[in-house]
C-alpha cells in the first residue's frame, strides 16, 4: 500500500460495464489518479476522509467530486465502491465505477438558480405589499370616511354605499397586511432572529390556543440575512401545518448556536405523519423547507411516528451565504 493509504491497485467498470484495472496512480481516461493529483484541491479533502473511513463494517461508499480536465474544465464524477480489507482493517482492493455527472449537476446548479431567484421575488413582493400598495389602501380608506362624513345625513343611501366602500377597503388592507406579515417579516428585518421567532411564536401561540415554549442559546446578535430567513420560513411553515393540518396543541422550539452552525429544532407531541407520503400527496410545505435549506448548503432532517409526535431539525452553516 503506497505511503498515502490508498490500496495499490484497483478495479474498475465502465458505464458500459467494461472492466478495466490499473495499478494507482495511473488513471485511465476521466477516471481520477488515486493519488488524488487529478481531484479539484477542493474536494481532496473530502475524498480521502470517505475512503480513510472505510472499515469492515462500512466497506462500500459514494462520494462526488470534480476533476479538472486538460482545457481546464470542471468534470463533476460520482464515484461508487467495495473495499475488500485485510485481517488488520486495511484497505487492499477497492472495485467500482465511476460515472461522469456533470450534466446533472449543471442542471442541478440552474434549478437552485431559479429557486433562489424565486424566494427573492417573494420577498421583493411582500414589501412591496408593505412599503407601497398597503399604504395606499390605508389613504384610500381615510379619504373615503372623510368623503362619507362630509356627506349630508339627508343622503341616507349614498352614505349607506359610502359606508359599505369603507368596510371593504379595510378589510382589504388588513387582507395585504396579514399577507405581508407572511411573506415578510418587518421584525425579522429590524431586530433579527430571535426576536422574530419569538413574537412569531407568541402571535400563532395567542391566535390559535396552542402552547409554544421557545427557548434559545448562544445565538449571534447578527446574522446574514439568507442565513437568518431560512430558519424563520422554516419554522413558519413547520408550526402551522402542524396546527392546520394535525391540530397539534403543544410545541417545543430551540433556536442554538455552535461553532459556524445555526440549528432549530421543533418538538410537537402530536399524532405524527410520514413525511414521505406527505411530500408525495400535499408536500408543497415540505418542498418548500427543503428547497430553502438545500439553498444554503444546509441539512434538515423529519423524524415523525404515529402516535409518538414529530422532530424537525435543522442546520445552516453561517458560512452559507459566502458559498
Amino acid at each position: 500500500m503506497p505511503s498515502n493509504g490508498m490500496p495499490s491497485r484497483t478495479k474498475w467498470c465502465s458505464p458500459r460495464n467494461r472492466p478495466t484495472s490499473w495499478d494507482f496512480p495511473r488513471s485511465p481516461g476521466n477516471a481520477p489518479a488515486r493519488d488524488g493529483s487529478r481531484i479539484f484541491s477542493q474536494d481532496r479533502v473530502k475524498f480521502a476522509k470517505v475512503i480513510a473511513e472505510l472499515n469492515p463494517n462500512k466497506p462500500t461508499y459514494q462520494t462526488n467530486y470534480r476533476i479538472v480536465s486538460p482545457s481546464g474544465e470542471f468534470i463533476w464524477l460520482e464515484e461508487s465502491g467495495r473495499a475488500s480489507l485485510d485481517a488488520q482493517g486495511r484497505t487492499v482492493r477497492v472495485v467500482g465505477m465511476v460515472a461522469n455527472v456533470t450534466p446533472r449537476k449543471e442542471a442541478e446548479r440552474a434549478l437552485a438558480t431559479v429557486r433562489g431567484k424565486l424566494i427573492e421575488a417573494q420577498e421583493l413582493i411582500a414589501r412591496d405589499l408593505h412599503d407601497d400598495i398597503n399604504q395606499r389602501l390605508a389613504l384610500l380608506s381615510i379619504e373615503l370616511q372623510r368623503l362619507m362624513d362630509s356627506t349630508p345625513d339627508t343622503q341616507t343611501e349614498l352614505r349607506q354605499r359610502l359606508q359599505g366602500l369603507c368596510q371593504q377597503a379595510s378589510e382589504i388592507s388588513s387582507d395585504v397586511s396579514a399577507l405581508t406579515r407572511e411573506l415578510h417579516s418587518p421584525r425579522l428585518e429590524l431586530l433579527g432572529i430571535v426576536p422574530a421567532m419569538r413574537g412569531f411564536c407568541e402571535e400563532l401561540a395567542n391566535h390559535q390556543k396552542v402552547t409554544i415554549d421557545f427557548q434559545h442559546s448562544a445565538v449571534p446578535s447578527r446574522l446574514p440575512s439568507d442565513v437568518s430567513l431560512c430558519p424563520f420560513r422554516v419554522l413558519q411553515e413547520a408550526l402551522r401545518n402542524a396546527v392546520k393540518h394535525r391540530g397539534v396543541q403543544r410545541f417545543e422550539v430551540q433556536l442554538l448556536g455552535h461553532p459556524g452552525t445555526i440549528q432549530l429544532k421543533i418538538r410537537d407531541g402530536g399524532a405524527g405523519f410520514d413525511p414521505h407520503a406527505a411530500s408525495r400527496e400535499d408536500g408543497l410545505g415540505l418542498v418548500s423547507m427543503r428547497e430553502r435549506v438545500g439553498l444554503l448548503r444546509g441539512t434538515i432532517d423529519i423524524a415523525s411516528k404515529a402516535k409518538a409526535g414529530t422532530e424537525i431539525t435543522l442546520r445552516i452553516p453561517l458560512a452559507a451565504s459566502e458559498n
